[in-house]
């Protein structure tokens, strides 16, 4: 099985998935991560709803890949494409078994 990230949010309507969704992933090494990507310090893998993601029952769900290296932590969240503003966030290191 894939590891994978899911976004899920009940009772949900477009408003909450019309702004883009940052996906940053921190490594335990930089040498895991493009080159190009060193000099920031992580991946950035910020992606729209309309590609990952589904409204199902009045819910929304958006499912993505992680990366097969180890990764320290995930910085994740949504923010207003026009002016950058984060509308929210949530940082944490995932457990791999």
């Amino acid at each position: 099985m894939e590891d994978i990230i899911v976004y899920y949010r009940e009772k949900c309507v477009l408003r909450d998935v019309v702004d883009p969704f940052y996906f940053h992933l921190y490594p335990r090494s930089l040498s895991d991560i493009p080159e190009d990507k060193r000099e920031y310090g992580f991946e950035n893998l910020d992606f729209w709803f309309i590609g990952y993601g589904a409204h199902v029952d009045g819910d929304c769900i958006a499912v993505r890949d992680l990366p097969s290296w180890d990764i320290a932590s995930i910085m994740t969240g949504q923010y207003r494409i026009d002016s950058g503003e984060r509308l929210w966030t949530v940082e944490f290191s995932p457990r791999r078994e």
